[in-house]
């Protein structure tokens, strides 16, 4: 049966009251004793109004609590009443000091292990700051009072016919008389008085826990109950023996019996209370079986990152058993083998430019590329894979292709290239991290001003990094890599990383077989050819051939004051512009690469040049800009040199391309505007030079490689005729003959215009006149 919410209410009631009457008597009891040992504390404390001079006092450095009969210690509030009351259950204070158990009464208050600010003797401790307050405020009031409880007991034996052993009659610890200390300042038999009326006189231990010690009703009935009982047997085997002493034991034990069994009804009277049965509640620590409370814990680890292992523990690295870690393909040496590389090859020396020679190194290397092809292609029929010459995939394709694979609403139901090798048994890494990691050693290392030689003339590594990027298409799936342990979110990946090596190793990479090259001419083709397909991915889409500020909105990049040139694009051209640099590149490249994508790869670049206001203050403001427009021009001039004649004609009769158009408009937008544009000029001539030597290129409309035209004009004898080291005479009109008034008013009359630059801007914009004859 369930109590009643009035009755729980009023009995909590009862006993809110009981605990602040108790401590009131405390606090008077202790208030008196420290008037008679003319110490008076202050009423702020106590409650009670006393003679308290705070001038002479000890206790000015005092400070009271927030309530009355408390004082404050660290900021925290500590009631005097419930700390005697913790410190007689633990046996007192001398009990405490000899155990060091004052730590332990800090938690009961919320106390700080350390005070916030020393004291004066440079204590700094809480638990001896508490220690020595107790015993300034309540020292003398715990001996008053275990004195008083001696005594109180003495009399209560000598009342019952007993005499007391020596040293049977002390204070009891296992639970104070709560009331006894509101009459302290009396005399002995009114505490002797008073302690049967306010509280139990068994003497039974403070409640664990418990803030006004209360006792608990049903365990002081049942002891009383135990007692009575044991009283009554002891009387019986008394009166029952036929002996003197039986007869006097039983005459004397008749009042003690009556004293007993009263005591016992008055307490049974007193204590009884409403029985409520409370469940006990365990803590579930677990979810499903699981630690909550330690995956919290690790996921917490997690969060905060392992800590990087220091360079030094590595110690001492041998180059010859690292190679044998990576040739032995056990997974633990394969992990150290390969991390202690990657570390290797992100170490640089003092000076710039500089760090691991892996040309010093070559075994090592050899190992590397084996275990990159082991991984990317472990079949040979793999090997011979390479994409369609026909079919050109961007970048922007990839991801959109990749993008559509992944969020499709039945993705993870299929089986996609890249995922884990079924035929692996176990949990394996996948291929395509080992890859990706691999690649990004080779990349860290091409980094290396002394590694790029190394690298770009290596006889596998180049290839090998080309094939890595291959795709196969299929007229009736999407594209996808040529090696099999690459999804498409990998290949965009490798793809990246393989571009950013190339950077580095453009400048020194060969297209065109040597003397001393053992590769035959079909493999430079192929690689000449890759590279391109390569470079014009990222060039060719059109929908980000655009102009720069045309870019910045497709993009959705802010168009702030710092906003930079497009990253991948901008990498393709620094590749593209290296690699075309030198001739015997230009005429490999010439020869491997079909028309249509030297077409596309024209036009794109054509595209990507600046045609408004709003263009050229991009330029003109951002430096990223400026180089990206550079290698806007030195592409276009390569791509020029190595078109053949067909292409040539091509762009100059394409109205819808309107090269002559866009380059004269940069010639001009650079060369104009007199002394207000000479920091202009300074940083855009090479720009402009470069522009009116890739037009003249493109007028003059011939085979730069073709050997058998001369290099200079025939010589010729007789008057009226050119002599060595005339010009030709040119015909026809030339690729500016349309904006003759244009090249002539804002760019010929120019200062700054040297004479290699006017005499080609001359040739230019001639016009063809018709001369006729009758």
């Amino acid at each position: 049966m369930q109590p009643q919410p009035n009755v729980l209410a009023a009995q909590r009631q009862q006993q809110q009251m009981v605990h602040r009457t108790r401590q009131l008597h405390f606090l008077q009891g202790l208030a008196k004793l420290m008037i008679s040992r003319n110490l008076p504390l202050p009423s702020s404390i106590t409650g009670i109004d006393s003679s308290y001079d705070p001038a002479s006092s000890p206790w000015k450095n005092l400070e009271p609590a927030s309530d009355v009969g408390g004082i404050r210690l660290a900021g925290r509030d500590v009631d005097l009443y419930k700390l005697w009351g913790i410190v007689f259950q633990a046996g007192g204070a001398g009990k405490v000091q000899a155990q060091n158990a004052w730590t332990n009464i800090l938690p009961a208050f919320g106390l700080p292990e350390q005070l916030p600010h020393p004291q004066e003797n440079g204590n700094t401790s809480t638990a001896v700051a508490l220690s020595q307050i107790y015993m300034m405020l309540l020292g003398a009031f715990d001996e008053f009072y275990n004195r008083s409880m001696t005594d109180a007991q003495r009399q209560a034996l000598m009342q019952q016919g007993r005499h007391p052993l020596p040293g049977s009659v002390g204070p009891s610890y296992h639970g104070p008389n709560m009331s006894s200390p509101g009459s302290a300042g009396s005399s002995t038999q009114t505490q002797q008085t008073q302690l049967p009326a306010s509280a139990d006189s068994s003497g039974h231990p403070f409640s664990a826990g418990s803030t006004d010690f209360d006792v608990d009703g049903d365990g002081r009935k049942r002891k009383l109950d135990e007692a009575e009982e044991l009283n009554g047997k002891r009387s019986r085997r008394k009166t029952e023996s036929g002996s003197p002493e039986a007869s006097r034991g039983g005459s004397e034990a008749t009042p003690l019996l009556q004293m007993s069994a009263s005591v016992s009804s008055s307490g049974r009277a007193k204590v009884r209370r409403l029985i409520e049965y409370v469940p006990l509640a365990k803590e579930v620590e677990t979810a499903g079986g699981r630690d909550v409370n330690l995956i919290q814990s690790e996921l917490l680890r997690l969060s905060r990152g392992h800590q990087l292992r220091d360079i030094n523990e590595w110690g001492r690295v041998y180059v010859d058993a690292l190679t044998m870690s990576i040739r032995s393909r056990i997974s633990t040496e394969l992990s150290y083998g390969l991390t202690t590389l990657i570390l290797l090859s992100t170490m640089r020396s003092a000076a710039p430019d500089t760090g691991f020679l892996i040309g010093q190194c070559e075994e090592l290397l050899d190992e590397v590329l084996d275990l990159l092809e082991e991984l990317a292609f472990p079949n040979e029929a793999e090997v011979n894979s390479s994409t369609a010459d026909t079919v050109l995939i961007t970048n922007h394709q990839l991801v959109n292709f990749a993008n559509d694979e992944i969020s499709s609403p039945f993705a993870a139901e299929g089986n996609r290239q890249g995922d884990y090798d079924p035929i692996e048994e176990g949990p394996v890494q996948r291929r395509a991290d080992l890859i990706r990691l691999i690649l990004n050693i080779l990349r860290n290392l091409s980094a290396v001003t002394d590694n790029q030689t190394f690298m770009a003339q290596h006889p596998v590594l180049v290839d090998l990094l080309l094939r890595t990027t291959g795709l196969r298409v299929s007229e009736s799936e999407i594209p996808q890599a040529s090696s099999k342990a690459l999804s498409l979110p990998d290949l965009i990946v490798v793809r990246k990383d393989v571009l950013s090596t190339f950077v580095n190793l453009a400048g020194s990479v060969s297209l065109s077989p040597s003397s001393s090259s053992a590769q035959p001419p079909a493999v430079f083709e192929w690689r000449a050819r890759r590279i391109v397909e390569l470079v014009a991915s990222y060039l060719v889409d059109p929908a980000e051939a655009v102009n720069p500020v045309a870019w910045l909105v497709y993009s959705g990049t802010p168009l702030t004051l710092h906003t930079r040139a497009p990253l991948l694009p901008d990498t393709a051209l620094e590749v593209f512009t290296r690699v075309s640099q030198p001739d015997y590149n230009r005429k490999a490249i010439s020869r491997a690469v079909p028309q249509q994508r030297l077409w596309l790869l024209f036009e794109a670049l054509v595209y990507r040049m600046p045609t408004n206001d709003n263009d050229y203050k991009l330029v003109v403001r951002e430096e990223s800009w400026m180089s990206y427009l550079e290698k806007l021009i030195l592409g276009l001039y390569s791509l020029a040199f190595l078109m053949p004649p067909e292409l040539k004609k091509r762009v100059k009769e394409d109205r819808s391309l309107s090269f002559p158009k866009i380059m004269l408009c940069f010639v001009k937008r650079v060369m104009s505007g007199g002394h207000a544009q000479g920091d202009l000029r300074l940083h855009f001539l090479f720009c402009a030079r470069r522009s009116i030597e890739t037009m003249k290129v493109i007028d003059d409309g011939i085979d730069s490689f073709d050997s058998s035209q001369p290099s200079m004009p025939t010589l010729s004898f007789g008057v009226g005729y050119g002599e060595a080291g005339d010009k030709n005479v040119e015909k026809g009109t030339g690729l500016l003959g349309g904006y003759r008034d244009d090249v002539l008013w804002s760019v010929m009359l120019q200062r700054e215009l040297d004479e290699v630059m006017f005499t080609e801007l001359e040739s230019l914009s001639r016009i063809e006149s018709e001369v006729s004859v009758n």
